[in-house]
């Protein structure tokens, strides 16, 4: 008859842990390997590849909303989630995650801004923005926008955004 196999782990009180290895190894699942941050090693691997995060970050960067870009790339909105609340707890490659999608969002709002100092009306891209980002953007905000652009409008004529470049340029 064939001994059964015993975990090869210590338990807190010294004594040697009865519990049967998990198959293949030497420890049971309380002994087992360990990573780098006390978490014991195993599990499905992370879906936050290079590859991936590319693509929903060319997706964010196109202006879709953060969990369209999930679901364009295949994966849910709640795993996006939980890649942002661990970047925002600096684990990695989470961390690396946020910090690229952040940038990427500051570019949207960057290009949205040069759109609207080179048009005479910015109206869709003010809605846009308060859309995209609620936060930064609202409506009330971008309300007061356009009255000033109607007030400048109204005192240098259509041209106005040169007129008052003009303006400071002499100052």
């Amino acid at each position: 008859m064939a001994r059964k196999r015993k975990c090869a782990g210590i338990t807190k009180q010294g004594v040697r842990c009865k519990a049967h290895p998990v198959r293949g190894r030497k420890h049971c699942r309380a002994h087992g390997p360990r990573t780098p941050t006390g978490k014991h090693a195993g599990g499905q691997p992370t879906k936050c590849t290079p590859e991936l995060v590319e693509e929903i970050l060319s997706y964010i960067l196109i202006g879709l909303p953060l969990y369209r870009a999930a679901e364009a790339a295949g994966i849910g909105r709640s795993t996006l989630f939980h890649w942002r609340v661990r970047g925002e707890r600096g684990e990695e490659p989470y961390a690396q995650f946020l910090d690229a999608f952040r940038a990427r969002e500051a570019i949207i709002q960057r290009t949205a801004l040069s759109l609207f100092w080179q048009r005479a009306s910015g109206r869709d891209i003010l809605s846009f923005l308060a859309r995209r980002f609620p936060e930064d953007w609202t409506e009330a905000w971008a309300l007061k926008v356009v009255e000033a652009e109607a007030e400048l409008e109204a005192a240098h004529g259509p041209n106005w955004l040169s007129a008052v470049v003009d303006l400071d340029d002499d100052a």
